[in-house]
């Protein structure tokens, strides 16, 4: 299970071959452009290592470190922002990176968080990018816990993954990660349903996922999100939703006290 696929990009390589690729992306800083070029190759490489059997060993030898150097040092490259951001994303594809990854200062900070933002910031009208990134933050706010909900609506970054969700309407993809990215940051936290709700966050996730539900193309997030089912309503949803129950309710009532009163209708007119 060490085995992935090497930094050349293809074959079966041995546990020491991915860590010079890992090194170059760890220490990109200010280079110059053909070490820049192989950075990028690297931190391509080692995206697609994070979604292999190597991908616990790759993460412990400093992956989303090495990730988030990179994409600070070159936030117009598209490439090195999209695989860096799967990186990200890659950390919730198995029970023992979750656990190791909540622990991570990246995550705990913030910093992943707003690394993700800031990538689907510059390149939100670019496909790819706007479903790697709002799958990284979907991910960094799910690990950060509730430092990563109070970072992102502190900061307003939910301003950038609403802006996603209006150039991509079509996108199921983007549209998906966009409402989980929101959606997770609600959950459990009082100030920040408070919060989002203000910002019109609560009105536009509910908007499209009752567009998307009318299509057929239902977002159930595996039950996830299931205690969140009133706040998405709002008050004005849910006070229709229990105007109709008590509607429903009197109705009964009133056909069964009718039927008791009359009885079965049994031919008995004109006895």
């Amino acid at each position: 299970g060490d085995e992935g696929g090497g930094w050349g990009g293809g074959g079966t390589s041995s546990r020491q071959d991915w860590r010079p690729g890992l090194a170059a992306v760890a220490t990109i800083g200010n280079t110059p452009s053909e070490q820049l070029k192989h950075a990028r190759r690297a931190l391509a490489s080692l995206s697609r290592l994070m979604n292999s059997p190597s991908a616990f060993m790759v993460y412990r030898h400093g992956a989303l470190a090495a990730a988030l150097s990179l994409m600070a040092a070159a936030p117009d490259d598209r490439a090195v922002q999209v695989a860096g951001c799967r990186v990200v994303a890659s950390l919730v594809t198995s029970p023992n990176l979750v656990a190791h990854a909540r622990r991570a200062p990246s995550f705990a900070s913030g910093r992943a968080l707003a690394a993700a933002a800031a990538a689907l910031r510059n390149h939100y009208a670019d496909a790819t990018a706007a479903r790697a990134a709002s799958r990284a933050m979907w991910t960094a706010v799910h690990l950060g816990g509730r430092g990563g909900q109070d970072f992102l609506v502190t900061n307003q970054l939910y301003t950038v993954v609403m802006d996603a969700m209006a150039v991509h309407p079509a996108d199921a993809s983007v549209l998906e990660a966009s409402c989980g990215c929101l959606l997770a940051s609600a959950l459990d936290n009082e100030e920040a349903k408070a919060a989002l709700d203000e910002a019109g966050v609560r009105a536009a996730v509910s908007a499209v996922m009752r567009e998307r539900g009318g299509s057929g193309q239902h977002m159930r997030f595996g039950g996830a999100f299931a205690t969140l089912k009133d706040w998405l309503q709002g008050p004005e949803g849910k006070g229709a939703t229990e105007q109709r129950t008590r509607e429903q309710g009197a109705s009964l009532i009133e056909t069964r006290a009718e039927q008791e009163f009359n009885g079965p209708s049994n031919g008995r007119e004109g006895n």
